[in-house]
């Protein structure tokens, strides 16, 4: 990758009218240390999705507090 491609890629992403949260919760999925990247769970509580409706994460045993926690069997 070359010096600041990453920055031209992501004021190109703004161009295409993407929220902040967009942005935010791509970079970290894309994060190339795997120990600085989201897991499942952690992008299961991300704020860019909040606007999504009847998204009830404790109904799937997922709590907010402790995005590393274990769902529970089944719930998923």
């Amino acid at each position: 990758m070359v010096p600041g491609e990453s920055t031209r890629r992501a004021r190109d992403v703004r161009a295409a009218q993407v929220s902040e949260e967009g942005i935010d919760f791509v970079a970290k999925l894309l994060r190339y240390d795997h120990q600085e990247r989201l897991t499942a769970r952690e992008a299961m509580c991300h704020a860019w999705f909040d606007a999504v409706p009847d998204r009830d994460l404790a109904a799937r045993g997922v709590d907010r507090a402790d995005p590393n926690a274990h769902a529970l069997p089944g719930k998923m």
